[in-house]
Formats: C-alpha cells, structure tokens, sequence
C-alpha cells in the first residue's frame, strides 16, 4: 500500500512536469518562428499582391498568344498624334482615338486594315491644305519606312513623286495608301502584300505625313496599335468553347445473313444461291464502281474496282 502511494506521487509529478511543455504547441507557427503579428499580414499581403500582378501579367500577355494562335487578322487603331512644324525644335501631342484626331487645323479619320490604310481629312483652316504624298512614309511594326502609293496613282509610277492633294477651305478628301513596295503584279493581276499580320500583334506601326498650310509645313506623326478587332476575338473565343458537335460515325451496312464486305461477286451470289443478274457499270464522286441486280433479294450488289462487295441497296 504504501509503495503504491509513492508510485502514484511520482506519476503527478511527471505529469505536472509534462504539462507545461504542451503549450508551445499550441501557439502559432509565425509566432513561434519569432515573427511579429504585423510583419507576418505585411508578407501574406506582399506575397497576395505580387500573384495578382503576374496573374494579370499573364492574362494581358495571353491575350496576344491567343490571337497569334487563332492567326486573326491584325488592324491599327490609332493612339497618338505627335505634331511638329518644320524647322522648329518644339513639337505638341494631341489627343487622339479610335475614331481619329482633331486639333485646331485638322480633323482625320483613319481606317487602319491589313490591305490598306484610308484616312478621310477635313481642312479647318481657312487657307489651302496641301498633302505633301513624295514626302509621307510608312513605318512598319519592324521600324522600317517604306514610300506609298495611293489612291488613283498608278502600279508603274508607284515609286515616282506623286503630285500634292489639294484641300479647300472646310472641303475633305478620302483617300487610301499603301506601301509602295507592298503590290505587285502576279498572273496579271494587282496583289497588295498584308501591311501587318498576326505576328505584330502587340506592337505599333506608324505614318509620317507633312502637310502644307500655306507657306507652312507640319509634319504629322500618327501611331498605331496593332490589335486584333474585338469582334474576330469574341468569335475565335466563342468557337473555342463551343466546338462543333463530332457526329457519331455512320452505322455499317446492313447485309443479308451470309453476306459480309469484301466477298467477290460469285462468292456472293454463291451464298445467296442466285443467279449472276445484269452488271452495270457506276461512277460516284470519280471512283469507278461495278453493279450487280440480285433477282432473288431484288436488291443490287455494289462492287469496287477490285471486286470486293462494298454495299447493298
């Protein structure tokens, strides 16, 4: 009896000594690592923001190696409008849109397409505006500048100078251009090279036109987003979630019992214990087809070319 009391003595204390050492356990890991409450919601935080951003990196980049992938066709929409007088060091940006520019000389509406460039000008001024064609440039997504050929300018006379266009006072003109390099002739007809392409999706082209207002010229540099429309986007989108339907193989010719694809024609009749009917001879899509009328079924044989049975009907 009392050998088991002092046996029970020391299990308390063990027990007692046991116990204090549970509670590290139950605190938190960060706080345990020696990291204050605040640093650990700055790092949770930090490390939260910085997966947005990639996320979001990715989803912007996605976008182009989705119309790459799709090979959508690539337009300019214009984004910038730099304006710079000749001779002058100074130059001004405008404001500019999707829909064209406008400033206090001009008002143009580009249409930026991957077999031309048209643009629609309004002459605000009250003087004549002169465009001046020898000296306008395209700038490619490459950085390469290239002379234009435009509207009512002929395939052999696309590299000489091309006469100025003349814009009354509150008149406009529409016009289109090209690269003059960009057409040439093949089997005798006018082909227009693509300006941009699915590749320069995700850069910028551009188009340098100097414009004359009187003694003055102003050199007009336009910018252009290469993009896909929003359209051809949704549409390529739309097809990816929505493949067409795979339609279920078509069912095998239903034989007579004893027939099966592929005997020859005596081996046929054979086993329907008929005689060899007329043979008439078919042509279906170019594939050259042997016909024979079984009396017994009342139905034709169809045979290919090297007499194997391929249908009854």
């Amino acid at each position: 009896m009392f050998i088991r009391s002092i046996r029970s003595i020391q299990l308390r204390r063990n027990r007692r000594r046991v116990t204090p050492c549970r509670e590290p356990i139950r605190q938190p890991l960060l706080r345990r690592a020696g990291l204050p409450l605040a640093g650990c919601l700055a790092v949770i935080l930090a490390v939260g923001f910085g997966a947005k951003a990639v996320a979001d990196e990715r989803k912007a980049e996605s976008a182009f190696d989705f119309a790459i992938r799709h090979n959508l066709p690539a337009y300019g929409f214009l984004t910038a409008v730099r304006h710079q007088v000749r001779g002058s060091s100074e130059h001004d940006d405008h404001t500019a849109s999707v829909a064209g520019f406008d400033d206090d000389r001009l008002f143009g509406v580009w249409s930026f397409t991957p077999r031309g460039i048209g643009l629609t000008l309004t002459n605000k001024t009250d003087g004549v505006v002169a465009i001046r064609w020898r000296e306008v440039s395209f700038i490619s997504a490459a950085g390469n500048a290239h002379r234009v050929m435009h509207q009512g300018q002929s395939y052999l006379t696309r590299y000489a100078d091309s006469p100025d266009t003349i814009v009354a006072p509150g008149a406009k003109i529409d016009d289109v251009f090209v690269p003059a390099d960009s057409v040439s002739i093949e089997y005798g007809r006018l082909e227009i090279a693509p300006l941009v392409e699915a590749l320069n999706i995700g850069s910028e082209a551009k188009v340098l036109m100097p414009i004359a207002i009187g003694d003055v010229i102003h050199d007009y540099l336009f910018t252009f987003a290469i993009r896909p429309r929003a359209d051809d986007v949704a549409a390529a989108k739309f097809a990816d979630e929505h493949p067409p339907a795979q339609l279920p193989p078509p069912a095998p010719p239903q034989l007579p019992a004893g027939l099966r694809l592929g005997m020859t024609h005596r081996e046929a009749f054979a086993v329907l214990g008929d005689q060899q009917g007329e043979m008439l001879q078919a042509n279906v899509n170019g594939i050259h087809y042997v016909d024979y009328y079984s009396r017994k079924m009342g139905k034709t044989l169809r045979f290919d070319s090297r007499d194997q049975l391929v249908s009854v009907h």
